[in-house]
């Protein structure tokens, strides 16, 4: 169990990544699949019926739903309200999380690792859209970055971590190197909708059913 959690751990933390890299300007819906070369992991991810992510841009609001081996989070983000939601389910237990201005300013603050990013040439064709490659390296890890410059959100989670990339990231390949991991990790779009969304994606009302516990519990 402890090997589970701790490899979930790492996923959430790329995952985390990935959201930094996109930024700017446009509003879409973007499903994204998780896959690793690692066969444990990946066996995990099947078993469960795979690692699916919906991440949503709309003005400066973003809606990121997980679902992954047997348990989902929705994760809402009002940037210029500076207000947030967390919803999770797993095994019948539903928690939500009313992130303050102070928790995401917090979150926002926390150091940003120097990143080199070097942008090139070559392209590749994902979920339709015509994406070019970029590499980004710093001291933990190396990254393969494909995005278009199609779709330009303005809303994101994270701080803008790869300066130099403009647009929406489609694909990240990266090499995860722990104690308890050695893999190759990849998260690659496969439906992009650019569709008006509905405002009702971003309702930050907590659902019936839904235990309130202070945002506190996220930093054990």
């Amino acid at each position: 169990m402890y090997a589970i959690k701790k490899r979930i751990g790492i996923v959430f933390a790329f995952l985390f990544v990935i959201i930094s890299v996109s930024a700017q300007k446009t509003e879409a819906i973007v499903t994204y699949e998780m896959a690793s070369q690692d066969s444990t992991t990946q066996a995990m991810f099947d078993m469960m019926g795979g690692f699916k992510i919906i991440m949503m841009y709309k003005d400066k609001r973003v809606r990121v739903d997980m679902d992954m081996m047997g348990m989902t989070t929705k994760t809402i983000i009002d940037n210029a309200k500076g207000s947030g939601l967390l919803l999770t389910s797993a095994m019948g237990n539903n928690t939500a999380y009313v992130l303050d201005e102070k928790y995401i300013e917090n979150e926002r603050a926390k150091e940003v690792p120097a990143n080199k990013v070097t942008l090139t040439k070559e392209t590749k064709k994902i979920a339709g859209y015509k994406c070019k490659k970029a590499l980004v390296s710093n001291d933990n890890q190396k990254l393969v970055v494909y995005y278009t410059d199609k779709i330009q959100p303005k809303a994101n989670i994270g701080d803008y971590a790869y300066e130099g990339i403009k647009g929406l990231v489609l694909a990240v390949t990266t090499t995860v190197n722990t104690d308890d991991l050695n893999t190759v990790m990849t998260m690659t779009a496969t439906e992009v909708n650019t569709d008006k969304i509905d405002d009702s994606e971003f309702n930050m009302d907590v659902p019936e059913g839904y235990e309130i516990k202070p945002v506190e519990e996220l930093k054990n």
